[in-house]
């Protein structure tokens, strides 16, 4: 992992030895065969073939289909259920726990479109969570990996913008849920939901709602706090600055807005974060920033060779195409149920890869289930990356896939001025509505 390659490099290396072995019977049956680990017992070998049955009849169903491509639909199926669903279903069955423990009060999001497997194991086991495509892009902040999918809401959509969001920002708490991130997002939903928070506990909500809308975005102006007006002025670039405040003034020319946030009087909001994989919870790199829970270093992180295994292994399950049945999104349009987004589909072999790959990560939940009920550990997060080790060093000895990208890629080049000169405004500001998760105690209210 000490040797960093581009990730266009690691893609293409990927996308090569994928090839390799979807081509090859014999390279294809001792590819499955290293996927598995971990305990079994005859009731969970009879169900785990009764999920072989039902994903080779779907697939099946799926028409005509080159060998190729079929084999590589069965690849991130498996390693969906068999190598990566420890994890994922790990983590899903934890914040079915902490929502019946209550420690995740209020509305839980599931971060879309990265956090889809987690999702959907989470629907296996009756979590309650609310899919949102709450991406860079709908915040205008460009994501360098993928230059063509620019942020393209803008100034002119802050008035799309503000409807959609405003469950988020009139609810009580709100939970964030994502595979791995740096928190660019939670930092401007967090922003946004300091100022309705300062909004109904100062009576500026009363007080700009008896106002003519005319004024209200004046005296908004006027009456904000410094230390607010600093936390919406701040971000990655000046797009981002201007949606948030474009938001803000939209919300504050909504009547139906003002009146329902003015329910929240007297009531504490609070916002905060869960990540599979948090990129500098562990990492030396960043000063030991752990503001965003980071499942994978909690559970597993004593048995990582390096702080940067974490990132690798998020790596390796985003790139398994689970989260890939659409493209974007970056778009909303208004329609006669309000604002949604646009949705497109992937390129056909893309998104056959992303639906197997999805109903390996429900499998693997329901997988989970049996092997707990039958005795056994329902998932092994420890083990799984302990493994998922072996198979990094296979790959590399052997110049085969595995499962498992073989390093790491660089990481974002904004990440240090992101943690350093933007998230400690939102980490020290007296109206802050961030609260860390803690899993001991649930959020801090």
């Amino acid at each position: 992992m000490e040797n960093l390659v581009s990730y266009e490099t690691l893609l293409e290396t990927v996308s090569t030895q994928i090839e390799v072995t979807a081509s090859n019977p014999q390279l294809l049956g001792q590819f499955l065969a290293g996927l598995k680990h971990g305990e079994t017992n005859p009731q969970v070998d009879q169900f785990t073939a009764k999920l072989d049955s039902q994903f080779f009849h779907w697939l099946q169903d799926q028409g005509e289909i080159e060998p190729v491509l079929q084999n590589k639909a069965v690849m991130h199926y498996f390693t969906e259920r068999d190598l990566l669903g420890s994890l994922i279903s790990h983590f899903a069955l934890s914040i079915a726990n902490w929502q019946k423990e209550g420690k995740l009060p209020g509305k839980s999001v599931a971060m879309l479109r990265d956090f889809q497997p987690f999702y959907l194991a989470a629907q296996e086991l009756g979590a309650n969570l609310e899919p949102w495509y709450l991406r860079r892009a709908m915040f205008c902040i460009d994501d360098e990996l993928t230059p063509e999918d620019e942020a393209t809401i803008g100034a002119s959509h802050n008035g799309k913008l503000s409807v959609w969001l405003e469950p988020l920002l009139s609810c009580q708490h709100l939970n964030l849920l994502d595979s791995g991130c740096w928190g660019t997002v939670v930092y401007d939903v967090a922003s946004l939901r300091s100022v309705i928070s300062w909004l109904v506990s100062s009576g500026a909500a009363q007080e700009l709602a008896q106002l003519k809308t005319g004024l209200r975005v004046g005296k908004f102006q006027e009456i904000i706090p410094n230390e607010l007006s600093q936390l919406i002025g701040t971000g990655l670039n000046s797009d981002e600055v201007s949606m948030k405040w474009g938001v803000l003034h939209h919300l504050i020319l909504d009547n139906e807005f003002l009146a329902e946030i003015l329910k929240l009087q007297g009531q504490p909001l609070t916002t905060t974060a869960l990540d599979h994989y948090s990129h500098p919870y562990n990492d030396p790199r960043f000063n030991g920033h752990q503001l965003i829970y980071s499942h994978i270093d909690v559970v597993a992180g004593a048995v990582m060779s390096s702080p940067l295994m974490g990132e690798l292994v998020n790596d390796t399950i985003e790139e398994n195409k689970a989260s890939k049945i659409i493209k974007g999104p970056t778009k909303l349009v208004i329609n006669g149920l309000g604002v949604e987004v646009v949705l497109e589909d992937n390129q056909p072999e893309t998104k056959l890869c992303a639906l197997a790959a999805g109903i390996g990560a429900s499998h693997a939940t329901q997988l989970a289930m049996v092997k707990q009920k039958s005795g056994l550990v329902a998932a092994d997060p420890a083990g799984t990356v302990s493994y998922m080790e072996t198979l990094i060093a296979k790959a590399k000895a052997e110049k085969i896939w595995t499962g498992v990208f073989p390093s790491n890629t660089p990481t974002w080049s904004e990440g240090n001025h992101f943690l350093s000169d933007i998230w400690p405004v939102l980490q020290h500001n007296p109206y802050s509505t961030y609260k860390p998760f803690n899993p001991n105690t649930g959020v801090e209210l």
